[in-house]
């Protein structure tokens, strides 16, 4: 593709991909869907780019996405509004986060040749959903307001669980462990002392903050400042990942230290927190490249080695299969059979796995092709799976009851309504703090 076209393709791109968000409220067609097919027609069914067009910015791109996705997740998590929504969610988030990489990690280790550790990172990075998809999702679909919060906390903190759990054994892996103890002898001291250096960072900042909000076109100057911590702790060859996701988070609850006598007798200035114009900013930002990333992961989709895409549906097969039996054990009978129905497929994966998946390719770590090819198809599969479930439901509320054939008596017909099939607007549960 040459420089011209390049340029109109960037162009249309963002433009289409803003346009599908219009779109979505009507098809209920998640975007990152579309992303990846535009990604898949353009590169492996085309041949108009291929991934090693890319070159070295690959990895250079993967590592800047990264690092803004954990910034713009911890400038997301509020503890004021954790300690409201987090109830029953937190259990079945690790639980369900715990299900989902064990049986990620015993599939992949019978069917292919990964060693522990690698599969372990593979089934970690699959362990969660995507709260970007699946908070539109909710909207669409009236459930009653415990589990549609129940199912926005979980993606949300199963979100973190993966950056952590993620950023850390990337780590060990890249500095020689084979096991995860060797991940948690290596990276314990990495892990402490970049959260102290987020957090001394994010508190320094939310200072400085008001200082920079002053001078013209300084809305940047936060994720600069991210940056140069992530730059400076991975220079000690400490975690940059962890210190950025820190950052973020003390930059989301700092201003409470203003209310604390102890803070007032030692600080003279006061701590100001990211405003929601800054936060709508790293929300376009990330976006954008959650736009440009999810065609990356379309083009860099290979079939050559089919199983590894016939590996990545069955995984997501097992997980969806999974989830009802999770999920009404741990309900405690809070929530209707027709509810954990519609709770069991929202587990689509989204911009977390992806970017994480491409990292140990560029690393030239071992079995890295594989890792890609395993998560890419878990990733393209599950939106899939979800998004076709969703449009069932929304032709049929009772689809999901009739396919679980669970006994739904008491059951109130209108709790699985959909917006478009009643003629009030369903008032949504408190969304807590969105993740990408």
């Amino acid at each position: 593709m040459d420089i011209p076209n390049a340029i109109i393709f960037i162009g249309a791109l963002i433009f289409f991909a803003h346009l599908f968000n219009i779109i979505f409220t009507k098809t209920k067609i998640p975007v990152v869907l579309v992303l990846l097919l535009t990604g898949l027609a353009a590169g492996p069914i085309a041949g108009w780019i291929k991934p090693e067009d890319f070159g070295g910015l690959g990895y250079i791109f993967a590592s800047a996405t990264l690092v803004v996705i954990l910034f713009e997740s911890g400038t997301n998590l509020k503890f004021s509004e954790l300690k409201k929504s987090i109830g029953n969610a937190s259990l079945i988030t690790l639980i369900n986060f715990s299900l989902t990489v064990l049986i990620s990690f015993i599939l992949i280790s019978i069917f292919t040749k990964l060693n522990n550790l690698s599969a372990l990172f593979a089934g970690t990075i699959i362990g969660g959903t995507s709260s970007a998809i699946i908070i539109p999702l909710v909207k669409q679909l009236r459930m009653n307001e415990n589990s549609s919060g129940v199912v926005i906390m979980e993606a949300a903190l199963s979100d973190v669980l993966c950056l952590i759990a993620g950023v850390s054994i990337l780590t060990g892996m890249e500095r020689g462990a084979q096991t995860v103890s060797d991940v948690f002898n290596i990276m314990w001291k990495s892990v402490l002392i970049a959260i102290v250096a987020g957090v001394v960072g994010g508190f320094a900042w939310s200072g400085l903050i008001l200082i920079f909000r002053g001078l013209k076109k300084s809305m940047f100057t936060s994720l600069a400042a991210v940056l140069v911590i992530y730059g400076l702790v991975e220079s000690f060859d400490y975690n940059g990942g962890i210190a950025a996701l820190a950052f973020g988070i003390m930059l989301a609850n700092s201003s409470k230290l203003n209310d604390k006598k102890a803070y007032k007798k030692v600080f003279a200035f006061n701590a100001s927190e990211i405003n929601p114009a800054e936060k709508d900013f790293f929300a376009e930002i990330t976006f954008i490249l959650q736009t440009f990333f999810f065609v990356y992961v379309g083009i860099s989709l290979r079939f050559d080695n089919f199983w590894l895409v016939i590996l990545g549906l069955i995984i997501v097969a097992a997980i969806i299969l999974s989830r009802p039996l999770s999920i009404s054990i741990l309900s405690k009978k809070k929530f209707t059979s027709k509810d954990i129905a519609i709770m069991s497929i929202l587990s689509p994966k989204g911009l977390i796995p992806a970017v994480f998946a491409s990292l140990p390719l560029q690393l030239g770590l071992p079995y890295g092709q594989e890792i890609q090819d395993i998560t890419f198809s878990v990733v393209l599969f599950s939106i899939v799976i979800s998004s076709i479930l969703v449009l069932f439901v929304s032709k049929d509320p009772l689809f999901m009851k009739k396919l679980f054939n669970k006994n739904t008596e008491g059951a109130l017909p209108d709790e699985v309504a959909i917006d478009s099939q009643t003629t009030g607007q369903a008032t949504p549960p408190a969304i807590p703090p969105q993740l990408p």
